[in-house]
């Protein structure tokens, strides 16, 4: 290998070969619409999406109060 290893186009060791293209990189898998849902597990109807955790009494929130100088 040449004083940069390899990829140093310099190293006159290892000259780049001409007319090898630069493998362009694999196409990713394509993004399809997801897994369908499991009929093993199907969503379960009735079920409510769950609320916010409430607020403990006691604690209210702080309006936002701009620092003035």
């Amino acid at each position: 290998m040449g004083p940069g290893g390899p990829w140093n186009p310099g190293s006159p060791l290892k000259p780049p070969k001409p007319g090898v293209p630069i493998r362009p990189g694999k196409p990713g898998l394509p993004i399809g619409p997801g897994k369908p849902r499991s009929p093993l597990k199907p969503n379960t109807p009735g079920r409510p999406s769950s609320p916010g955790i409430p607020r403990a009494p006691g604690s209210p929130v702080m309006p936002f109060i701009p620092l003035l100088p």
